[in-house]
């Protein structure tokens, strides 16, 4: 399978590798696949109440969260016409309430979309809540994850009070 239609399916199991403060932090939309780094897929549709669910899971995760992660959002399928406004203007809504927490922790977004709606869509959220953290937008889940991997390695190199 070419890596620009690979999905998170495509990824290595999950090793039991989560951050011990934050195994109580779960959702069915997330993986963690290193002790720093989740995957979140997003269905290819959902409803209002599962979209706040998954708020208050990632919600309760910024409350508590103490050290750098990264984070790769899997759209990849995602229907973006099953997305409303009300949904993204709740989306957005959430990004922003957890700013600080990303900006003091968030090493890297990296954003897997298989196509220019999708993107849209994506462009659309982020207009109401611009990123505080680096990120990237990729075809790619080899790309996204080979991202990731890379800040947090030198994001670890780094002495404590540069992280």
């Amino acid at each position: 399978m070419p890596a620009s239609s690979q999905s998170s399916q495509s990824l290595p199991a999950v090793r039991n590798v989560v951050l011990a403060p934050f195994r109580q932090h779960t959702h069915p939309w997330v993986r963690w696949i290193a002790p720093r780094l989740y995957v979140q897929t997003t269905p290819p549709h959902f409803t209002l109440d599962e979209l706040d669910d998954f708020i208050h899971a990632a919600r309760s995760f910024a409350d508590e969260v103490d050290t750098h992660f990264a984070v790769i959002s899997d759209l990849s399928a995602l229907i973006p016409s099953r997305v409303d406004a009300v949904m993204r203007k709740r989306f957005a809504e959430h990004l922003k309430s957890i700013e600080n927490t990303d900006r003091a922790h968030c090493a890297l977004s990296a954003v897997v979309t298989r196509n220019s709606l999708q993107r849209g869509l994506l462009t659309a959220v982020l207009w109401m809540a611009p990123p505080v953290y680096p990120h990237i937008v990729t075809t790619s889940m080899d790309e996204a994850v080979a991202a990731c991997e890379d800040v947090l390695s030198a994001r670890a190199s780094l002495p404590p009070t540069a992280r």
